[in-house]
């Protein structure tokens, strides 16, 4: 017999289940204004995610005897509603999106103790490593990927010589 599900893991479900549930509206959204092919099709990739993902939790809650919780549906967004955002906006924001799912994976394949929970996590985290690598790919390609600024090199190690650095602070 399985154990139960500790309070990490059904934290980790419930937080990704109202997630699932809302990125599935704002893709809905997104896909019923979108024109861009490239950007169209890195939408209908995290639609599909999402709705297998929500299947597969929804079954979880079922199979622990949990309620399903009350996610996002349809009545929470008007897909129809006029356009609101450029294509460009929309990757982005999936960009986005994909760092969230990212750190929320992997810190839920570090608080799975159940080997199918951390299974699940790690094929999510994988999922959102491919997801965002498709963003990523597509932000570079049109010149819109926002880079960290660059630190310069440094020719040799520097160390503090006073504390003057901390004037001010207390």
């Amino acid at each position: 017999m399985m154990p139960k599900l500790t309070s990490a893991e059904l934290s980790q479900i419930w937080a990704s289940f109202q997630n699932d549930t809302l990125a599935k509206c704002v893709l809905t959204y997104f896909l019923n204004h979108v024109e861009n092919t490239e950007i169209r099709q890195v939408l209908e990739y995290g639609l599909r995610l999402f709705q297998t993902h929500i299947q597969k939790l929804t079954a979880i809650f079922q199979e622990e005897g949990n309620l399903i919780p009350q996610g996002f549906t349809e009545e929470d967004v008007n897909e129809t509603a006029p356009r609101l955002f450029y294509d460009n906006y929309m990757l982005m924001y999936v960009q986005q999106m994909c760092k969230l799912g990212l750190s929320a994976f992997s810190v839920a394949v570090a608080l799975s103790a159940r080997k199918d929970m951390h299974a699940y996590n790690s094929e999510r985290l994988k999922k959102f490593i491919e997801w965002h690598g498709m963003a990523n790919d597509i932000l570079l390609s049109k010149g819109l990927y926002i880079r960290p600024p660059y630190i310069p090199t440094q020719d040799k190690v520097h160390f503090v010589q006073s504390n003057n650095f901390l004037q001010g602070w207390f």
